[in-house]
C-alpha cells in the first residue's frame, strides 16, 4: 500500500512539473507570436518543439501509469474480497470442526453408556439363566418327590 502511495505522489509530481513546463511553453508560444519568427533564434524554435514532445511524452507517462496504478488498485479490490470470503470459509469450518468434535465425543460418552448397559444386561441375563436352571431343577425334584409318592401310594 505505501508502494502504491509512493507512486502516486510521483505521478502528481510529474504532473506538477508538467503542467509547469506547458505554461512555460505556452508563454513563449505567445511571446514568440507577437514578434516575427524571423526574429527568433532557430534554436529557440527548435528547443520550444524539444519541450512540447517532452510535455507530451511525460504526460503518455502519467496516463499509463494512472491506468496501471488504476489496474493494481482493481487487483487489490479483488485481492481484499477474496480474503474476506476465505476468512468467512474459515470461519464456517471451524464452526463446523467444532460441531463435529463436540458430536464425537458425544457419541464416545453413549458408546460407553451403552456398553455398560450391555455389561449390566449381559450380567442380568446369565444370572436369570442361572436361576431358570434352579427352578427347572426344583420343579424336576418335586416331580421326581411327587411321582414317588404317588407310586409309594399306589403300591401301599
Amino acid at each position: 500500500m505505501n508502494r502504491l502511495m509512493t507512486i502516486a505522489s510521483d505521478v502528481l509530481r510529474i504532473e506538477e512539473k508538467i503542467s509547469e513546463e506547458l505554461e512555460r511553453t505556452q508563454d513563449s508560444e505567445r511571446a514568440s507570436s507577437t514578434t516575427p519568427l524571423t526574429a527568433q533564434p532557430q534554436q529557440q524554435v527548435i528547443q520550444a518543439k524539444q519541450n512540447q514532445f517532452d510535455i507530451e511524452f511525460h504526460y503518455d507517462i502519467i496516463q499509463e501509469r494512472e491506468e496501471k496504478i488504476n489496474r493494481i488498485g482493481h487487483a487489490i479490490g479483488v485481492v481484499n474480497n477474496i480474503m474476506k470470503e476465505l476468512g468467512d470459509m474459515v470461519l464456517q469450518q471451524g464452526e463446523t470442526l467444532d460441531l463435529l468434535e463436540t458430536n464425537i465425543e458425544e457419541s464416545m460418552q453413549h458408546s460407553k453408556k451403552a456398553v455398560e448397559e450391555l455389561s449390566k444386561t449381559e450380567k442380568k441375563n446369565r444370572d436369570n439363566g442361572k436361576r431358570k436352571c434352579l427352578l427347572i431343577m426344583l420343579v424336576a425334584v418335586l416331580l421326581f418327590v411327587s411321582c414317588l409318592f404317588v407310586i409309594e401310594s399306589i403300591r401301599d
